[in-house]
């Protein structure tokens, strides 16, 4: 579902936002810990992320949001909005906590599994001529 180019871009960025739907209403959240695999499907750690499963519980529709503005000065964002499921047994899940267990040396918990997004669709959501072009 992503091109290379989105896929390229949104694992080079360091933070993406996460946007769920609940009982509460919209929310939205910083993430540090994320990947895109090689078929496309995004990867979040869930740390600190409890409204968000809760919401994803409730209603899969997700939305992630990741932008930069590279040394050329041209803004460059994208919109990934797909159906997300919570993750915390199997190969993935214990992956992802192998690789961030040096937080736990910081005093952070261990991560409880991951989010996983299957895009849907994909939104350039830089300034100029793209701008809201669907990929």
């Amino acid at each position: 579902m992503l091109n290379p180019a989105v896929k390229d871009f949104l694992n080079s960025v360091d933070i993406w936002t996460l946007s769920t739907v609940g009982k509460n209403g919209p929310h939205a959240v910083p993430l540090r810990f994320h990947t895109v695999l090689e078929d496309g499907t995004l990867v979040i750690a869930r740390m600190f992320l409890d409204a968000s499963v809760e919401n994803i519980e409730a209603n899969s529709k997700v939305c992630v949001t990741a932008g930069a503005m590279p040394e050329n000065g041209m803004p460059q964002g994208f919109r990934v909005e797909g159906t997300a499921k919570v993750v915390t047994e199997g190969p993935l899940a214990e992956t992802f906590a192998g690789h961030l267990n040096f937080l736990r040396s910081k005093g952070l918990p261990a991560i409880g599994g991951v989010v996983v997004v299957t895009p849907e669709k994909v939104v350039n959501v830089a300034p100029g001529p793209h701008l809201r072009q669907v990929m």
